[in-house]
């Protein structure tokens, strides 16, 4: 894969094994050393502790592949931390869009990495927006090196695992396993959920997603984008949407799986926070759903959606109709004085 092109993506790796690993300062000196700027930040996750056997058994492990990786394959940047792009630079491009569409003011939700794009909307241009909905995404914190305030486990799933363990394209039996293990990480019960179009059967419907991946894409065109979505993800500019997101001014929700491991619930409640009481109007989760939108968090999406929508349609409009009372409360003050 092309990953390493971009931004090395086994040294995002490594710097979660040695937040694992270290303690914050020691980890804050050791990069100090290597002429890189740690930034400090207000936590960082408790699960990616070495007191955690696993977290550190995993992190000494990531610390052998990046040492193969850096000096026997001489692949990319080791400690890269250039995005190939920037949420900003999305969020430009959307309103770019409602500008071409003639859509003046939206109601915007996001999913995912789509939930940190729409809160990024609404932060940079909050004239054009009239609600915001959260789904199963965070704020952009980070750690003391930049990466996602996620446990480890989830960042070797998502920035190692792709790399290194997934199969060549033209391997189908290996391809179908990998993807029922990603349908298995994202979904609790995956084997005996129901799935889109109603296939029961999870190996059928992973090799379904497969043939509609070839369909419309290559899988190494597939794996590339991959690449830049997570690198961006990682290493975007600043410390992340905490603050920010406390001057939002529009009707809000989250929604998030309690069982969400990719992005864990923790990070939606943080995302809640951020908002504030009278911003956040609802917070929504989903007992037994993951990072999957299945048929049961849909329901709960689509309806938390509706009515904040509603809400903020009434809002505008009461803001509308007392702005039309102000104006004919001044016409007639300005004929009371010329008579």
């Amino acid at each position: 894969m092309d990953h390493a092109g971009q931004v090395s993506i086994v040294s995002t790796l490594a710097l979660s094994a040695l937040s694992a690993l270290l303690p914050p300062a020691a980890l804050s000196f050791a990069v100090a050393l290597l002429g890189y700027h740690a930034a400090r930040t207000r936590r960082a996750p408790s699960s990616s502790r070495s007191s955690q056997p696993a977290a550190t058994l995993c992190a000494v492990a990531s610390l052998a592949i990046y040492a193969l990786y850096t000096m026997l394959l001489g692949r990319g940047r080791a400690f890269a931390v250039t995005p190939p792009y920037q949420l900003s630079e999305v969020a430009e491009d959307a309103v770019l869009l409602m500008d071409a569409l003639g859509i003046a003011r939206a109601h915007v939700m996001g999913t995912s990495m789509g939930g940190m794009l729409a809160q990024t909307m609404v932060i940079q241009f909050p004239a054009r927006f009239l609600s915001l909905a959260s789904c199963y995404s965070d704020t952009g914190e980070t750690t003391a090196l930049g990466l996602p305030a996620y446990p480890l486990a989830t960042l070797f799933r998502l920035y190692v695992k792709p790399v290194f363990l997934r199969p060549e394209p033209g391997d189908l039996e290996g391809n179908i396993a990998y993807e029922m293990d990603v349908l298995r990480f994202q979904k609790p019960g995956a084997d005996a959920a129901t799935w889109n179009g109603g296939e029961k059967d999870l190996r059928a419907f992973a090799r379904g997603r497969l043939a509609l991946q070839k369909r419309w894409d290559s899988p190494a065109s597939r794996g590339r984008a991959f690449g830049r979505q997570m690198a961006s993800i990682a290493w975007q500019a600043g410390d992340g949407r905490d603050t920010a997101l406390q001057s939002c001014q529009v009707p809000a929700i989250v929604v998030h799986g309690m069982e969400d491991k990719p992005i864990p619930m923790e990070a939606g409640l943080h995302t809640a926070r951020c908002l504030g009481g009278e911003n956040c109007r609802k917070v929504v989760l989903v007992p037994g759903c993951g990072h999957s939108m299945d048929d049961k968090l849909a329901r709960h999406i689509v309806d938390a959606v509706v009515e904040n929508c509603r809400f903020a349609d009434a809002q505008q409009e009461e803001k509308q109709q007392q702005q039309q009372q102000r104006q004919r409360g001044h016409t007639r003050s300005s004929m009371a004085s010329r008579l």
